[in-house]
């Protein structure tokens, strides 16, 4: 294998491949990423921990194909430190060198025989945009639960319909995001549960439009340069999105508009003296917001807000309400709450004092926890 390749482009995609690799293989080989350099003019780079597989492509001077593979975090490593120009990787016996200017590195090389066929990608589903797919994955990511044991917890839902919506749950939140998409002409309703690092990772080295690929094992997602195909966890996966419509129709007796990072930078100054179990409350009252916290030592901060119905004072987790709120995506903030103990409904808020259709998310106060039912 000899080719030609630019070295800042050659960098940033094996840096994204590199995510892809295990960082303690089963088998030494997984540990690699595999370079294939075609006639086309293409050198692809590889990797895989048999449930998730990455592929990226890169325009290249192919002055002879072949194939290698070497050491994942060596090669995002060396390439990282290439600086700028044109980028020469040639095979010679059983090592790789790569040079760039006067720099140059000598890579060990693996058995490309031994690297895992790729998995056959599914049937396309429909196409969705790259950077609202990300942003709807960075927000539903932020409430996921930490219990692999309980994939439903923690893992991404993908719900597949008239619009593409990305949920996740953690027995005390749930979030949900509708995304406008262009579902293929035989695209059935369908729930996925995918694994929440494989499809972050994915869709924040992705543009553009997406073609989004399922079937009962796999999700696959390609913008024409990159692709990652992984397997679905296996739960029964509830329907977030009707369970939180049940929710939004309830009787909400309070709600209250705020500034996203008044409240942000109030909650954080009052958690400052509690530990990770105690709650913070928020006290709403006729224009404003008393946020208050601890028990021996205590902290409290006072914040304006267009209130709107009876006062109401609810306790919450601030770690669990911060993660929704820093990741909102938007200036205003309204929690729609039906008394102190029941789930408060959070929505973002545009410019014109409107709900932004396609972000729910509901928290649950102090250590009520509502049951997700599959419906």
């Amino acid at each position: 294998m000899h080719v030609t390749v630019d070295a800042r482009q050659l960098a940033n995609t094996a840096a994204w491949v590199d995510r892809f690799a295990p960082a303690k293989p089963t088998v030494p080989v997984l540990a690699a990423q595999l370079l294939t350099a075609t006639t086309d003019g293409t050198l692809t780079l590889a990797a895989t921990d048999y449930d998730t597989t990455a592929h990226a492509n890169i325009d290249a001077g192919v002055h002879q194909p072949g194939q290698v593979a070497v050491s994942s975090r060596v090669l995002a490593a060396v390439t990282a430190r290439l600086g700028t120009g044109a980028a020469t990787l040639a095979l010679d016996g059983g090592r790789l060198a790569i040079r760039c200017n006067n720099t140059e590195f000598v890579l060990t090389t693996l058995p490309a025989e031994d690297y895992p066929l790729p998995p056959q990608a599914p049937a396309t589903v429909g196409q969705v945009d790259a950077a609202a797919l990300a942003a709807a994955t960075s927000q539903a990511a932020a409430v996921t639960g930490r219990e692999k044991a309980v994939p439903e917890y923690a893992n991404l839902h993908l719900h597949l319909g008239r619009t593409l919506a990305v949920a996740a749950t953690d027995r005390y939140r749930i979030l949900v995001r509708d995304l406008d998409w262009e579902p293929a002409a035989d695209t059935s309703d369908a729930r996925i549960l995918v694994h929440r690092d494989a499809l972050a990772v994915a869709v924040r080295g992705m543009s553009g439009p997406l073609t989004v690929g399922a079937d009962d094992n796999l999700l696959s997602l390609a913008d024409g340069t990159r692709s990652v195909t992984t397997t679905q966890a296996a739960a029964n996966v509830p329907h977030l999105p009707d369970f939180l419509g049940r929710a939004f129709a309830q009787q909400i007796a309070t709600t209250v508009t705020v500034d996203t990072a008044s409240l942000v930078g109030a909650i954080e100054r009052a958690a400052v003296v509690t530990d990770n179990l105690a709650e913070i409350t928020l006290d709403i009252g006729e224009g404003g917001i008393s946020v208050s916290g601890g028990t021996d030592d205590t902290g409290s901060d006072t914040i304006t807000a267009d209130t709107d119905g009876p006062d109401v004072e609810a306790m919450y987790y601030p770690d669990y309400l911060l993660q929704i709120l820093k990741h909102l995506g938007a200036d205003t903030v309204r929690l729609h709450l039906p008394d102190s103990r029941k789930p408060t409904l959070i929505t973002a808020v545009d410019t014109d004092g409107q709900d932004i259709g396609g972000y729910r998310a509901l928290i649950n106060p102090r250590r009520h926890v509502t049951a997700v039912v599959a419906a």
